[in-house]
């Protein structure tokens, strides 16, 4: 577990997110996964949470609310441009069309359930969830297809985007 916050504090440090560098740090050294037990899906997911004012999925290169070149040059914003081609062109075709399908998936503890709420940060990219989950005893990727409308972009990364859709059970 102190592997993957030294990596993520790294990353973190490297894109100068600073005020969650120092969430990180803070929790870290007042939390320790490996002791507690998760209860249920809203303990595990904290109070961290994707914004629910971030443009929507089919939006992308059809509004203001994205860089104008994002499709043109998606890989400038990404810190994971190989994991970004799984999905790219699936964000492309569904510029402009709400309801065009997109798969998602999410890491989670097996303890969190296997069910994607409302307001649970997601991925478009298989391989970004399994990067999450990697390391992690008992945890899980989910994954669901899902209306491009139901997305929201957290607008830092093209790995990491909200579900705004109604909760999905498997």
């Amino acid at each position: 577990m102190r592997d993957k916050i030294l990596k993520l504090a790294k990353y973190l440090k490297t894109i100068k997110c600073y005020d969650e560098l120092d969430y990180l740090l803070t929790i870290s050294k007042t939390y320790s996964a490996d002791d507690h037990e998760l209860d249920s899906e809203s303990e595990y997911k904290m109070q961290h949470q994707p914004p629910d004012d971030g443009p929507l999925g089919h939006e992308i290169g059809k509004t203001d609310n994205f860089p104008k070149d994002i499709l043109q040059h998606p890989e400038w914003y990404t810190g994971y441009a190989k994991e970004m081609f799984d999905f790219i062109d699936v964000l492309r075709a569904g510029s402009g069309k709400p309801n065009a399908k997109i798969r998602i998936y999410r890491a989670m503890p097996s303890k969190a359930g296997v069910s994607i709420h409302t307001g649970n940060w997601v991925t478009p990219s298989r391989a970004y969830a399994e990067m999450h989950a990697e390391g992690e005893d008992g945890w899980h990727i989910v994954a669901a297809d899902v209306s491009l409308k139901d997305i929201r972009w957290a607008g830092d990364d093209l790995m990491e985007w909200g579900y705004w859709g109604l909760p999905i059970s498997d």
